[in-house]
């Protein structure tokens, strides 16, 4: 048999130990009879470690032989801790007293002290902590590296991003090619420990973007002379670089969408202007051996003037090169961007991407580069339609840098003008032709522009009327024959304007002297006639001549002499009429009228003659004459009555029967006796004789009748 194990052993192999003893005496116990011993003792403790420093999952299980009955187990001195179960679980680190007592109430603590061990706690190592930002922004190229302390090795490293999106793992605690976020990071030892470690943010680099802010045009064809500006946003690491580091600070890719090619480097250029690191005198307090201000006679701190370099808050461009403004808090009047200028590009549409050393700036930005005075730009400005001979200017309005200098007009084939604008007179030859100006720049570019030509026929006008002449006072109906697209709008010759759709107007006109008729203005929808599409007409009146009746009353004027009208000579015709009644005129003066008839007295006496002039107008004029003549009775009665018995007394009177027998001669007036014997009741003829205001003896005849 083999010597009893020392107790000294640990607690794994006191176990092992104990269980094979166990054994041995068990196989002893059936093949002899051994004696018992009289009391408990404990012949083995197994103990279980904490795991994870801290935690309290430590167990003790004690191994007791001998004594009688159910044993009962403590880790006090049965104070607190008893138990009938071997095993103490849910144990804390530390030393433990371990006893065991039997039914007899026998006590063992052979063992005395046991110790429940932990393991160092689960730490990192701050001194070996490290975080690598992102190298450009939206870039996956930021690294996390820990180192655990502690526990139990191996360990197991787990970096989890906040949202879930991101989980690694490994054995090394070195992360690599991370993206921009925070990070919950944990370690786990071999027993499973898990400590946290304080969130790791991998930092975003800083957002670079570029805005367009300018872009040329090249001026003629093939010229390589455009370049683009932009301004860059997010430059803050750029401050304080040294121009010999701007070159490689920016840097372009640029490709030409149009030819399908990369541009090599060194076809175009890259510019860059980054802003300068400024600087600017301030004021500061002079310090003594001791740091305390100096003090001047008057009680104030002695000053100096020293240059303050403003750094990244001071990255500036001044507004005028070369001038320093006074440092403000709100910085105004300065500009905080970086530019860069892409130069020596020509006509085509580019795809570029800039970056700031190895980050992209933005995205990749498409920009098609122009010509300006190349393609000049062309308008014809004329009336189109056009009316039949009308004399039109038409301008070009170019658009052209360079300016053109070289002008065409060409109009059907044919050149007509080499000036900037054109100025002809269109005719319906010209209807439906091609106008087409040319215009050549100094680049020698040609700028075309054409126009469909549509000449219009002018209206026309006829006039015409119904009369040629007319008596002054007389009217005729003139019309108006109108041709071209209604409607039309016209104005005849002493007439308002009127506008009409026919083709044909008529008016009554009463000119007062001779006239030519035409249109004043005609126009129909399109255009207006010129005076050669109009035909006018004239009408000839004939103006009323002088008229006048010249009326010769005798003197004395007696009843039965005869008053002489005679009307102007020079007429065709003549026809008189005394108050209504016609006048027969004398057979050998057509225009002289001789009459007695008329109303003696003072009454007015009405002279109406009618001429007929050598145009056959005729004419009417009439005129009032008074004639106070001397009557003489054309009745007497002789019956010695006393009244009216004796007829023309004091003219030298003669008297006539029927046949001519003088029934009486004298002064004295006739009593109405022949022979003596009165005569009878009748009609006698008689003559008187009287001196007119010349002298001359005028023989009147006439009748009287005789009553009873």
């Amino acid at each position: 048999m083999k010597k009893n194990v020392p107790f000294f052993l640990s607690s794994n192999k006191h176990q092992a130990v104990t269980s094979r003893l166990r054994q041995l005496f068990l196989g002893i116990a059936l093949f002899c009879i051994v004696p018992l011993w009289a009391a408990v003792q404990i012949s083995s403790v197994n103990t279980s470690h904490v795991s994870c420093n801290g935690l309290s999952d430590g167990s003790i299980t004690i191994v007791a032989t001998g004594g009688s009955g159910v044993f009962q187990y403590s880790l006090d001195n049965f104070v607190n801790s008893i138990q009938s179960n071997s095993t103490f679980i849910n144990l804390p680190a530390t030393n433990y007293s371990v006893y065991v007592r039997d039914a007899n109430n026998h006590t063992d603590n052979t063992w005395q002290t046991v110790s429940i061990t932990q393991p160092l706690p689960l730490t990192f190592n701050p001194t070996k902590d490290f975080i690598q930002s992102v190298s450009c922004h939206g870039a996956s190229t930021g690294k996390i590296r820990i180192e655990a302390e502690g526990g139990n090795a191996p360990y197991l490293y787990i970096i989890n991003s906040l949202d879930g999106s991101i989980s690694y793992s490994n054995t090394v605690g070195v992360f690599d090619n991370l993206p921009a976020t925070t990070y919950f990071v944990q370690v786990k030892d071999a027993n499973g420990c898990i400590t946290n470690h304080a969130d790791m943010v991998v930092p975003q680099a800083e957002l670079l973007e570029a805005e367009l802010m300018s872009k040329t045009k090249i001026v003629c064809k093939g010229n390589m002379t455009a370049s683009v500006r932009f301004k860059i946003k997010g430059r803050t690491e750029a401050c304080g670089l040294l121009k010999a580091d701007t070159t490689a600070y920016y840097s372009a890719k640029l490709y030409n969408i149009t030819t399908g090619v990369d541009v090599l480097e060194g076809e175009f250029t890259v510019t860059n202007q980054l802003h300068p690191v400024l600087t600017k005198n301030i004021q500061v307090p002079v310090l003594d051996e001791f740091g305390n201000p100096v003090i001047n006679e008057a009680g104030n701190p002695v000053k100096k003037t020293v240059k303050d370099t403003l750094y990244a808050e001071g990255c500036h461009e001044p507004t005028k090169m070369g001038v320093v403004p006074a440092y403000t808090v709100d910085k105004k009047g300065f500009d905080c961007d970086d530019y860069i200028s892409i130069g020596k590009l020509g006509e085509y549409a580019y795809r570029l991407e800039l970056y700031r050393r190895n980050c992209q700036i933005g995205t990749k930005f498409e920009f098609v580069i122009e010509r300006s005075g190349d393609i000049p730009t062309l308008s014809l400005n004329g009336v189109n339609p056009i009316c039949d001979g009308s004399s039109e200017v038409i301008k070009a309005t170019i658009v052209a840098t360079p300016a053109t200098t070289t002008y065409k007009w060409i109009l059907n084939e044919t050149t007509i003008a080499t000036t900037k604008d054109l100025t002809r007179v269109f005719t319906m030859d010209d209807n439906q032709g091609k106008l087409k100006f040319e215009a050549k720049n100094t680049c020698g570019t040609v700028v075309s522009n054409e126009i469909a030509l549509s000449v219009l026929p002018r209206p026309t006008g006829i006039v015409t009327t119904e009369k040629g002449y007319l008596c002054q006072g007389q009217s005729s109906n003139v019309t108006a024959f109108l041709a071209g697209k209604a409607p039309f709008t016209y104005t005849l010759t002493g007439n308002t304007e009127q506008t009409t759709s026919n083709v044909s107007e008529t008016v009554s006109m009463s000119p007062a002297s001779t006239i030519d008729i035409t249109f004043e203005s005609l126009s129909d929808a399109n255009c207006v006639a010129t005076p050669a599409d109009i035909t006018g007409t004239s009408i000839t009146v004939y103006p009323a001549p002088s008229i006048d009746i010249t009326v010769n009353v005798p003197s004395p004027m007696v009843s039965g002499r005869y008053v002489t009208a005679t009307v102007t000579p020079g007429f065709v015709d003549y026809s008189l009429w005394i108050n209504n009644q016609e006048i027969e005129a004398l057979a050998t003066e057509e225009n002289v009228f001789k009459s007695k008839n008329f109303v003696y007295g003072l009454s007015s006496n009405i002279f109406d003659t009618k001429v007929e002039d050598t145009n056959g107008c005729i004419w009417d004029f009439s005129k009032t004459e008074d004639i106070t003549v001397v009557l003489f009775p054309n009745v007497f009665t002789p019956n010695n009555d006393g009244v009216n018995d004796v007829f023309l007394e004091g003219y030298n009177l003669k008297v006539f029967d029927r046949l001519g027998t003088v029934l009486y001669s004298g002064t004295k007036g006739w009593n109405g006796i022949y022979n003596g014997v009165p005569v009878n009741k009748g009609v006698y003829l008689y003559t008187v004789d009287i001196l007119d205001e010349n002298g001359d003896t005028v023989i009147i005849k006439n009748t009287v009748v005789v009553e009873k």
